[in-house]
């Protein structure tokens, strides 16, 4: 698929998103607002990106017969890239969390269905492998949270 490089786009920006309400202590009202915006951003790439549907959805088939599976990539690059953003996506909310010191995202629970535990078990165990090495290789400068760089 020509336009496949777009998902990766979305969960990058996605995950720009959540570095950036990461870097600040909101007011109760507007840490809720932040939360529910979060967890839909995790709900789209669940539905819309790391799954679809087997078939076309049709007046025929239930809703239980159309569970949705793991995304065939056509490119390979696009799932590690995409899998790398998704990374960085859980990374910034889980520092939003403890800088808070409260868990107030469910979806960072290991058993809930949007965790990231789950989310990379769409990925086939080479595109995981691919992850792991791409994001243990880069140098300490890009991988260190530039929130914790400060004194």
């Amino acid at each position: 698929n020509e336009n496949e490089y777009r998902l990766s786009l979305s969960v990058q920006f996605y995950a720009e998103a959540s570095r950036v309400a990461s870097g600040y202590i909101y007011e109760w009202g507007d840490s809720l607002q932040l939360t529910k915006v979060m967890a839909k951003l995790a709900d789209y790439i669940l539905d819309e990106i790391m799954t679809a549907s087997p078939q076309p959805a049709t007046a025929t088939h239930s809703k239980s017969n159309n569970r949705r599976v793991a995304r065939t990539w056509h490119d390979k690059n696009n799932a590690i890239s995409t899998g790398t953003w998704v990374a960085a996506f859980y990374d910034s909310l889980l520092y939003w969390e403890e800088k808070t010191g409260c868990q107030f995202l469910p979806f960072l629970n290991v058993g809930d269905a949007r965790s990231l535990g789950k989310m990379f078990s769409y990925f086939s165990v080479d595109v995981r492998r691919d992850i792991v090495n791409k994001l243990t290789s880069l140098p300490m400068a890009e991988t260190t949270p530039v929130n914790s760089m400060q004194p």
